[in-house]
């Protein structure tokens, strides 16, 4: 498969307090806009059972690319 034909992986890292909105807009828009590429949310790529921190970092390991969304809350959620 050529460089070009492999499908984005995009990691989208958001705080579900602060920027989920913005997390379901950027999936949709970047899903509809690229025909090859797949956005992981942690609340739609995790099964329930799943192992949350091993999830994470295998996800963030096959992704191509990390979003990090900061929204007004950031340093102050808990």
């Amino acid at each position: 498969m050529a460089h070009e034909d492999m499908p984005r992986r995009i990691f989208v890292n958001y705080r579900s307090d602060d920027t989920q909105a913005v997390a379901l807009t950027l999936q949709r828009e970047i899903e509809r806009s690229l025909q090859r590429a797949e956005v992981f949310l942690d609340h739609r790529g995790l099964q329930p059972a799943e192992p949350y921190p091993d999830a994470l970092r295998r996800e963030i390991a096959r992704a191509t690319v990390v979003l990090v969304l900061i929204g007004p809350r950031w340093l102050t959620l808990q």
